[in-house]
Parts: C-alpha cells; sequence; structure tokens
C-alpha cells in the first residue's frame, strides 16, 4: 500500500469507468485495466487515464472557476511537476471513492494499485 492524495474527477468525467494516474507510473499505460484497493474494502477494477499537464492545466481552470478550492479549502490546484516527480496524485470520481471508503474529507489515503 502506497499513500496517495485523492482529488476528485471534473464533473463531465465523473460518470466514466476511470482514474487518472500520473503519467509512466509503474509502466501502467493509459487506457489499461488495472485493479485498485484498500484494505477492509472489496478490490475494484478501473481504465487507467494519465494525468498529462495539459489535462492539469484544464483541472485547474475548471475548478478554480467553479470555485471548488474555496468548498474544499484542504484541497489545492494540481501541481504537475509534484505529478511526475512523486508519482503520488490520483483523480478518481465519488463512485470509486466510495466503493473503497475515501471521503471527501480525505486529503490522503492509502491504496494499492
Amino acid at each position: 500500500m502506497a499513500e496517495y492524495k485523492i482529488y476528485p474527477s471534473l464533473h463531465e468525467e465523473s460518470i466514466e469507468g476511470w482514474v487518472r494516474i500520473p503519467e509512466d507510473m509503474d509502466h501502467i499505460k493509459t487506457r489499461e485495466f488495472i485493479k485498485i484497493s484498500r484494505a477492509g474494502y472489496p478490490p475494484i477494477r478501473y481504465q487507467a487515464r494519465t494525468i498529462d499537464k495539459l489535462f492539469v492545466n484544464f483541472y485547474n481552470r475548471r475548478l478554480v472557476n467553479s470555485n471548488f478550492f474555496q468548498i474544499y479549502k484542504q484541497k489545492k490546484p494540481l501541481d504537475y511537476e509534484d505529478i511526475k516527480n512523486n508519482k503520488s496524485t490520483i483523480i478518481m470520481s465519488y463512485y470509486f471513492r466510495d466503493k473503497l471508503g475515501i471521503t471527501d474529507d480525505d486529503v490522503k489515503s492509502d491504496i494499492k494499485i
């Protein structure tokens, strides 16, 4: 298990069956199906999409315009260099967070990919 910073997906991606992970994370390719698990919860399978620089810019612009960061003060805008270097950020929809017992207030969570 490793600790990841968990961010909610954008509204238009909330019904998609994917989770966004850092580029080149354990050699996982975009659109590849992989498994994610958390202690005490059954594992789930999802399609991996990458968090690239273009997506980070789009994500931050959308959420700044929607007052997201004012509502969830513990969340900070995505930092592409941090994501690229540390590979510790994941973006997932409410559905996946709920299945893994991750609440909106969880800034970090121990999960296994």
